[in-house]
């Protein structure tokens, strides 16, 4: 169980504890209130305390990568999109991915359908309507090897090419927080922040996240994917930048700025060029 195992780690003096999920959010907070020595991060989302410290990827910035990937592999200006649970980070995602196609295909609509609605994968009705290109979960269990994830194609001759996938380059992080902690740098903090929340939300710049391409991609789509990495990891490119249309006609952002990440990360609703609901 999870209290087991948090006994485990105490009992053999372990001094930092790494929790990689947002369920375990109370169960790390109770721990690091009953063991303030032991320095605990948990991997979730718009979460902001003293006594843990939280971690996640700005995973929409790898979704609006794919996006614009999308638009530019599809000539009828739709894509299938299959989102998990409704939190800020699915929607920042699929957001994301809208934004991008939109940038490349003004015209381009994203048909959204949530995991949890008759548990599908990409739906069947556009499985069989003139939709071409899938963006699916992002990762598969090994019980369901088999289930399509990232973005793919369909071929004229009913196959599914894959095309790209996000990833989380987890080791990443845990090397950064190790040699912050090595360096004197993890506890280095003035005086009047020592009570605050530290969080670590991070990027494509920081290689915590990435998407890994298809070998058999027309070379103009790398050149794409690289002008737009690039654009985000120099910070030139913000995914959400400037006023941004919701599908209720709100405005949502200003037109010489990009929203915040409390904005970002609070987000609640869908921007106009997908069709789908909450």
């Amino acid at each position: 169980s999870i209290r087991e195992a948090f006994e485990t780690a105490k009992k053999e003096n372990c001094g930092m504890i790494f929790t990689t999920s947002p369920a375990l959010v109370q169960p790390s907070l109770r721990f690091a209130v009953d063991n303030p020595r032991v320095k605990v991060l948990c991997c979730s989302l718009n979460q902001s305390l003293p006594t843990v410290r939280f971690y996640y990827g700005k995973m929409y910035e790898a979704k609006y990568l794919m996006g614009a990937l999308a638009a530019s592999l599809t000539d009828d200006h739709r894509i299938a999109y299959t989102a998990g649970r409704k939190d800020p980070a699915a929607l920042s995602s699929v957001n994301a991915f809208a934004l991008g196609a939109q940038l490349i295909d003004p015209y381009c609509r994203v048909s959204l359908k949530w995991t949890g609605e008759d548990n599908a994968s990409v739906s069947k009705e556009d499985e069989g309507r003139c939709v071409h290109v899938f963006s699916d979960i992002d990762m598969v269990r090994l019980s369901d090897e088999n289930r399509r994830y990232g973005l793919y194609l369909k071929e004229k001759e009913g196959e599914f090419r894959r095309l790209a996938a996000p990833v989380w380059n987890w080791g990443s992080f845990y090397e950064l927080i190790v040699r912050r902690i090595m360096d004197g740098t993890y506890d280095n903090l003035p005086s009047q922040q020592k009570d605050l929340a530290v969080n670590y939300w991070m990027g494509l710049s920081s290689g915590i996240i990435d998407i890994v391409l298809s070998d058999h991609l027309p070379a103009p789509s790398y050149r794409l994917m690289e002008l737009l990495r690039r654009g985000i990891t120099e910070d030139r490119v913000h995914p959400f930048a400037g006023e941004l249309r919701g599908r209720d006609g709100a405005i949502h952002g200003e037109k010489d700025s990009s929203l915040t990440a409390a904005q970002i990360m609070s987000m609640d609703w869908l921007v106009e060029n997908i069709d789908g609901e909450l």
